[in-house]
């Protein structure tokens, strides 16, 4: 298991660098290096605290059976070695629908496994999650059509299932950049959502497909949020502030994930990987799952979130930002908002 674990860090970690040339983007001088001395560093960073936990905190070993006690379903997809996982609650009745969220992953393998908190998470308050998957290699436009119809086979497979009234929308890192394309496929030209939504970036990289216009269209009651993490070094955080600022929902978010130093000493790090099974539980859990849940609750309940409430529940790892700017110099990020790879750099 831990070699399997190794395995998806270090490609997720690593294979960042390969995006540029396998999307047929131009590749960068000195991206190797770059990106071997923030591996280095990051290592380095780990080394000190290797083991940064609290006491009573559930171990990595207990939430994978959590993980694999979940009910799975999987469809086959053309385009795609993997197939498209779909996570189902209990049900307490043949009849009974849940809100659905679609999730697109990190640019990586196709492995659920690396969020398992995540899902385990969202399926455990009744949610039905559908797991995308996209090949790694390829054009984007591919990718992203490949990624869409694997949401939308999953839904028209287990419709009888799913509640496509009250959907919810999740990416990360290149899942994050994708997820506004994916989302607006789902609420405007498909018009899923009716009864509530959300749609979430998490550390997004850059977005394709979608215009300022097309940004603007949304349905109003959905609520949006971009969130960024503060020692994140791969993706600019300029990327979730041009999102925040051209997605016009009523609802429209922009929050900040904080690292800080635990009782026990240890520094838990509010890195890209927050949304993943390595960070720190407790981070993870009041810096992101605690308020994926609070969005997910008032989206699926017809309410509007109290956004200051969240962030006071958030034992201070959570920041509310009403007007983001850029705390850091691009040059700080392995991924550059002034990059000639980002489409919306215009």
């Amino acid at each position: 298991m831990r070699k399997m674990y190794s395995r998806f860090g270090a490609v997720i970690l690593g294979a960042a660098i390969l995006i540029g040339a396998s999307a047929g983007m131009p590749a960068y001088s000195g991206d190797h290096d770059k990106v071997s001395e923030w591996l280095s560093k990051r290592r380095d960073r780990v080394a000190e605290h290797p083991s940064c936990s609290l006491p009573g905190e559930p171990g990595k070993l207990e939430r994978l059976s959590d993980f694999r006690r979940l009910q799975k379903k999987t469809v086959e997809l053309t385009g795609s070695d993997d197939p498209v996982e779909i996570f189902f609650p209990k049900s307490s009745g043949q009849d009974e629908k849940f809100p659905t969220i679609f999730f697109s992953h990190g640019y990586g393998p196709n492995m659920s496994v690396g969020y398992a908190d995540m899902i385990t998470s969202l399926v455990s308050q009744g949610y039905i999650v559908v797991f995308g998957v996209y090949p790694m290699n390829g054009r984007m436009e591919s990718r992203y059509n490949i990624l869409w119809s694997g949401f939308e086979k999953a839904a028209a497979v287990y419709q009888d299932s799913m509640d496509l009234g009250r959907v919810g929308f999740i990416g990360h890192s290149f899942g994050g950049g994708a997820n506004p394309y994916m989302a607006y496929q789902g609420f405007v030209k498909r018009h899923w959502g009716w009864q509530g939504g959300f749609m979430m970036e998490l550390a997004p990289w850059y977005s394709y497909y979608m215009s300022d216009k097309e940004m603007q269209l949304f349905p109003s009651h959905i609520i949006h949020v971009a969130q960024v993490y503060a020692d994140d070094e791969m993706n600019d955080h300029a990327m979730a502030i041009d999102l925040f600022g051209h997605i016009s929902t009523d609802q429209n978010f922009y929050i900040r994930v904080d690292g800080q130093k635990l009782s026990n000493g240890c520094y838990a790090e509010a890195g890209h990987f927050v949304p993943g099974t390595r960070p720190n539980l407790t981070l993870q859990k009041f810096g992101f799952l605690n308020p994926l849940s609070a969005i997910a609750a008032a989206s699926f309940g017809g309410s509007v979130l109290n956004m200051e409430s969240v962030v006071k529940q958030s034992n201070n790892f959570l920041e509310n930002v009403v007007r983001p700017s850029a705390s850091r110099s691009s040059d700080f990020y392995r991924f550059k908002w002034s990059s000639e790879a980002n489409p919306r750099n215009e």
